[in-house]
């Protein structure tokens, strides 16, 4: 994306666009040969964007793009109620799953 650097942040405009399989995701990708000025000698600002990626959360530091997987914490408690373990019938361990 490019806008001219005078131009408020709602002025961005696509310039090219890539799409990059598994295979080449982490590899950087190079545009080359971008102007700097436009006719009239104004500089252009540029900057990359990714479409939003299901489950993920996205974050931008410059030109790096990071990919965040959507998580959350899970939390269960066991709660005995056979009155503090009275006939000692509670089990030295217990499974539990998720």
């Amino acid at each position: 994306m490019r806008k001219l650097k005078t131009d408020d942040d709602t002025r961005w405009k696509a310039i090219d666009s890539i799409n990059k399989t598994a295979e080449d995701f982490t590899a950087p990708q190079l545009f080359t040969n971008l102007p700097k000025y436009d006719n009239d000698g104004a500089e252009y600002d540029y900057k990359v964007l990714e479409q939003a990626v299901t489950g993920y959360t996205t974050t931008y530091s410059g030109n790096d793009i990071t990919n965040t997987l959507d998580t959350l914490d899970f939390t269960a408690e066991k709660v005995w109620s056979d009155y503090d373990d009275h006939y000692k019938t509670r089990p030295a361990s217990i499974d539990i799953s998720l």
